[in-house]
């Protein structure tokens, strides 16, 4: 007798029939997306070459997908879906950066200027967002080999990296400016703080013998901040009652409190190093960019109650510390010279913002938590 039930193979048909319809409509949709990249490649408007080259990335990721959809694990089908959507919302960084959509011969000076202070392998899609943020995405073509690494069995990376060619040495990234500021260059200097974020992820994330840069500052840190954590603990915890239930909670709260002290040990370091290598890059005009920027905002806000992003007034206490051999004791247009009416007012509103960030308002709000204590303890040793 057979011990399969009928609601059984019911079940187990519709699967199937829900598998192959999946795998069609995958196969649409890489269709679809391998047509729609070819048109915006063959398109001639943009300030660079970085988006045809994008385009042509995604055309011949998806024709690949599309040429091998058949043999595709049912398991993978689900999690080739998220690739093709994927690629097909960041076709629209290549779409925006046209050049009726920003200032291209701003774009153009600029993708050459990051250039020169990044890898050469390095490229810029740089285009507008509604959303009033600087931002940065990528990189593009290590994340889809980073894809096709875990399903070796389907395509394997060999594979995909011969479908691609040139376009597999190149690290691809989207710079996107807030569109309300198209023509303001002077807030665009805003980008050297998106690049320093390529800098920071190396030093986060790239593994040297088996390890990264941050691991190895971490470890050195973390047993005496999980003591602390634990003393922390203890101390606020001496009631007769709370005594009862301290060994059940304490390991607990340790390792939740030890977890997000490292998240915000990693953002305030990814988001200072950024602003360290803009100011590098661009000298007082970051600062001047940091301090209209930051003037929407609480200066001294927890790092907890904003992303986890480090104070405003620390970063632009940091920042004024790094390009103040620039601007002090320097007179760049005496009185009664040509240029004195245009500079001296940058110069003035230079040491307004030096002057904001030389007070400590912020540290109290740091101090307040033992999170974001032990975070900046570890960011300012270093």
């Amino acid at each position: 007798m057979n011990g399969t039930s009928k609601g059984e193979e019911t079940s187990e048909g519709d699967k199937n029939w829900r598998g192959n319809v999946l795998r069609r409509e995958l196969l649409r949709h890489a269709c679809g997306l391998e047509a729609l990249a070819a048109k915006l490649e063959e398109a001639e408007d943009y300030p660079t070459e970085t988006a045809v080259t994008f385009c042509r990335l995604v055309r011949l990721t998806a024709r690949l997908i599309g040429s091998r959809i058949e043999a595709a694990p049912a398991a993978k089908l689900p999690y080739i879906y998220t690739i093709l959507r994927s690629m097909g919302a960041q076709l629209r960084f290549a779409d925006r950066c046209r050049i009726e959509q920003t200032p291209w011969s701003m774009i153009q000076a600029t993708e050459a200027f990051l250039k020169q202070h990044t890898p050469k392998e390095c490229c810029y899609i740089i285009r507008p967002q509604w959303s009033y943020n600087y931002s940065i995405r990528g990189p593009f073509v290590e994340t889809l080999r980073s894809c096709f690494g875990s399903m070796p069995e389907w395509i394997p990376v060999a594979d995909w990296e011969k479908e691609i060619g040139e376009v597999g040495k190149c690290r691809i990234y989207c710079i996107s400016f807030p569109r309300v500021e198209r023509m303001n260059v002077l807030m665009h200097v805003g980008w050297g703080h998106e690049v320093g974020h390529i800098v920071a992820s190396d030093w986060l994330n790239t593994k040297y013998e088996g390890t990264t840069k941050f691991d190895v500052l971490w470890d050195k840190a973390k047993k005496g901040i999980e003591q602390r954590i634990r003393t922390s603990f203890d101390d606020a915890n001496k009631s007769p009652q709370a005594e009862l239930l301290k060994g059940v909670y304490r390991e607990q709260y340790v390792s939740t409190t030890l977890k997000e002290t490292l998240a915000l040990t990693q953002t305030g370091f990814k988001e200072l190093i950024s602003d360290f290598v803009g100011a590098h890059l661009l000298g007082p005009a970051a600062l001047a960019c940091l301090g209209e920027f930051s003037s929407r905002f609480n200066l001294d806000a927890s790092p907890r109650d904003c992303g986890r992003y480090p104070p405003w007034r620390m970063r632009l206490r940091r920042i004024a510390e790094v390009v103040a051999g620039d601007i002090v004791g320097v007179d760049y247009c005496p009185t009664g010279s040509e240029w004195h009416a245009v500079i001296s007012p940058y110069l003035r509103f230079l040491r307004r913002v030096q002057d904001a960030g030389s007070t400590n308002e912020d540290l109290p709000e740091l101090e307040a938590d033992i999170r974001t204590r032990e975070a900046y303890r570890v960011i300012q040793q270093d």
